[in-house]
């Protein structure tokens, strides 16, 4: 038997609820009225002749049986003047068999019997009852054990069963609005839902709903936290199951862009999403990056069909009461704020508000500031300014060591996994290095970290290191406006830059938050160049490692190429001088130098002294290195098609039969669901990849290559379609739509009246 918990419901839920059983009970409709103001009446059923039965509901999950006994005593004389033929009554209250009967006798005659009088455990065992009710009301199906029961087979069980406890926990404050609904027809109708909109519009609590609703009706749930390919280990094609991607462009595009091939597996996989009735697709970004990726990738542009953006303003007053009303009822508020919320109508200042936003509203009820002096002035001043959210607590909640380490961390590119204690230890002692001696700066290091341990940052542990990331996208944004609001900071973090990522991550901040012609007022460029050509050919830095050559001349010629420094260009082209040896001697990457070349083509003038030499070296890179796989073949063609190289007939012709070679050999397949591809130099096979994502990358690879090798690459295309075709095809569609949606309003009065209502109703939290 299943054991529901009912204090994830408000009290206007907790009687939608009641109201639901009992006109499943009794297969009567009942009237509903108004929370608040209710005369000793929640529910009513009239037959014509006068009140025959009045059902009252009460809510009172954080009070004891006296507390109860002694508000239903002033409650006694309202049912004595309705007079009605029959009263019941229901309370969330534990009741004892002399509980009941001592509540009996308050109401009596109008209670018939004990059982008139139902507590807890009779809602539990009508529930149980009547499961259809369940099912309507959400949180309570949501919030119960059962949804777990339905991913225990996931392979990804910890990381998704984590994330869904998580949002249990936060399910009973939310509120379903018409956006919900929209989110959910689209979802319906293609099978794939891009959520879009600002920091803190409530993406990801939509996204997590939709994803709650699935799962009860027995879609398998698979959380994909790093790149598409995740996908491809957990897909199966006869499963049910729903794929949710959180800020699924957030955490890569920006600093460190597609990996290979990214965008157009994202694509292939969601278009293929779009066809199937047993799977689903959720995926949620902020609109900003959605814009620039659109613009950057051309693919990603075609999916705009699935995207719905989130807008606040769509939002009713009644939405906004609800949503504020929910999470101050789930709040540890104690009376005296309670009273200034409820003095003067001060909720309407907050509801009513411009900037109206779900995350100041979860911000403003968490323990430490629920109960803060000057509750209501200060719930308003972070409305103003939304950048209180974090400001406050960044400039005046936490250690001036904290605060510092919060900034570097934020100059390191997201998402920082690899960051560890040593890591981090290096930036902040480099930041402090003048003034401070090591051994007591450490202690304040480790002192800081413990602060910022769970709100502002998080941690795990990786092969017995701890590594540490910022909590989540909002204070990235917040540590980046920060900076380009505070030059000071700003430019001492990128003197102290003890790795060239905080390099590339200072510039993308700059980049992507600030005004480009106006750049040099965010730091000193004179510094910055001294602190490239530091950090330029350092190796010692785990994190530089992971940094090409090409990497680092990129971002030099880019910035160059943006603020039109003489002296970065000069550094710049000496640089250049460098990759032209690098490419005689074959030892370039051949993907970066692809980018670099695209790059000095728009500012050929910039970059004119060796802009020759680089295009003939670069031929020559190409050429030197002998294609062997399918993607080396798009890349040069990319060359060709895009950077001003040109190859003559015999070149091409060499091409050709190459690529002719490798795909008259073909592909393999093992048992297993390896893909091995035709290698000439080995006279062998090999692996390329596992199943359908193998061979979707061979069939974007494919695509890539029909202009210039179409005839060649034909007979292969139509063999690989077909495999994809066969794999996605083995499954027998089996769409399950038992859910029926419940209405969260069952009123219709004026807004601002049903508002008053409902927050008299938190005086209950207080009895």
């Amino acid at each position: 038997m299943a054991n529901y918990d009912l204090r994830c419901l408000s009290p206007l839920e907790f009687e939608t609820l009641i109201r639901d059983l009992f006109q499943e009970k009794m297969n009567i409709t009942l009237e509903s009225f108004t929370v608040g103001r209710d005369e000793g009446i929640d529910l009513r059923y009239l037959t014509g002749d006068g009140e025959d039965l009045i059902i009252q509901c009460k809510h009172y999950i954080k009070s004891t049986y006296s507390q109860l006994y002694s508000n239903l005593k002033k409650e006694a004389p309202k049912v004595r003047n309705l007079n009605p033929k029959r009263y019941i009554l229901v309370t969330s209250v534990g009741l004892t068999p002399k509980n009941k009967n001592e509540l009996k006798s308050l109401f009596e005659p109008y209670c018939k019997m004990d059982s008139d009088i139902l507590g807890i455990d009779d809602i539990l065992n009508l529930l149980n009852l009547y499961e259809n009710i369940v099912k309507r009301n959400y949180k309570l199906w949501f919030t119960s054990t059962i949804v777990l029961e339905n991913i225990i087979y996931s392979e990804n069980y910890n990381k998704t069963q984590i994330d869904i406890e998580n949002f249990q926990n936060f399910l009973p404050k939310l509120v379903v609005t018409n956006s919900f609904d929209k989110l959910e027809k689209i979802l319906e109708e293609k099978n794939v839902c891009i959520i879009c909109g600002i920091p803190g519009s409530g993406k990801t609590t939509m996204m997590k709903f939709l994803l709650m609703k699935h799962i009860e009706r027995g879609y398998q749930p698979i959380m994909i936290t790093e790149n598409i390919s995740e996908v491809y280990k957990m897909y199966h094609p006869e499963r049910k199951q729903i794929f949710y991607y959180d800020d699924f462009l957030g955490q890569t595009f920006l600093e460190e862009n597609f990996q290979k091939n990214e965008d157009s597996l994202i694509c292939s996989f969601i278009n293929r999403i779009s066809s199937l009735k047993n799977k689903k697709f959720i995926l949620s970004t902020r609109e900003y990056i959605l814009n620039q990726a659109e613009a950057k990738y051309e693919k990603i542009k075609a999916i705009d069909i699935y995207k719905y953006t989130i807008n606040i303003a769509d939002l009713s007053s009644v939405d906004k009461a609800k949503i504020l009303y929910n999470h101050i009822w789930y709040s540890e508020i104690g009376v005296t704020n309670i009273d200034e919320l409820l003095e003067d109508k001060n909720y309407m200042k907050i509801v009513k508000h411009r900037n109206f936003s779900p995350r100041i509203i979860e911000w403003m009820t968490v323990p430490k500031n629920v109960n803060s002096k000057y509750y209501i002035n200060t719930f308003i001043k972070n409305l103003e300014n939304p950048f209180v959210t974090w400001g406050n607590a960044f400039e005046s909640q936490i250690s001036e060591y904290s605060r510092v380490l919060l900034l570097i961390l934020g100059t390191f590119p997201a998402p920082s996994r690899n960051l560890t204690f040593d890591t981090l230890w290096d930036a902040f002692l480099n930041y402090y290095s003048s003034d401070f001696r090591s051994e007591p700066l450490r202690l304040e290091y480790k002192s800081s970290l413990k602060e910022l341990d769970g709100t502002f940052i998080r941690s795990y542990k990786s092969f017995n290191e701890i590594v540490f990331y910022l909590h989540n996208p909002s204070i990235r944004d917040f540590i980046h406006s920060y900076l380009l609001s505070d030059e000071y900071h700003f430019s001492s973090i990128c003197k102290s830059a003890v790795s060239f990522l905080q390099i590339v991550e200072i510039w993308n901040i700059i980049k992507n938050n600030g005004d480009l012609n106006k750049c040099t007022k965010y730091i000193d460029f004179s510094i910055y160049l001294k602190k490239i050509d530091e950090l330029f050919e350092d190796t010692k830095n785990i994190d530089c490692n992971k940094l090409l050559f090409e990497d680092k001349l990129y971002l030099l010629l880019e910035i160059a190429s943006t603020i039109h420094d003489a002296e970065y260009v000069n550094y710049g082209n000496d640089k250049i001088k460098l990759l032209i040896k690098m490419n005689y001697d074959s030892k370039t990457n051949l993907r970066q130098l692809y980018n670099i070349l695209i790059l000095v083509n728009k500012n050929e003038l910039l970059f004119s002294v060796y802009f020759n030499e680089l295009l003939s070296s670069s031929k020559y890179a190409v050429i030197s290195k002998t294609p062997k796989l399918l993607d080396d073949f798009v890349l040069i063609t990319r060359f060709i098609q895009e950077t001003g190289i040109v190859f003559n007939e015999k070149e091409m012709m060499n091409l050709k039969n190459r690529l002719i070679l490798i795909l008259n050999k073909g592909f393999e397949e093992d048992d297993e669901g390896g893909v091995f591809m035709y290698d000439p130099e080995l006279d062998n096979f090999d692996h390329i990849g596992d199943g359908i994502e193998a061979l979707e990358e061979i069939n974007s690879d494919l695509d890539s290559l029909s202009e210039l090798f179409g005839p060649i690459c034909k007979t292969t295309k139509i063999y690989i379609e077909k495999k994809i075709e066969d794999y996605y095809s083995n499954y027998e569609p089996d769409w399950d739509n038992k859910y029926e949606e419940t209405k969260i309003t069952d009123y219709e009065k004026r807004e601002e009246f049903e508002i008053d209502d409902l927050f008299e109703s938190l005086k209950d939290i207080v009895l």
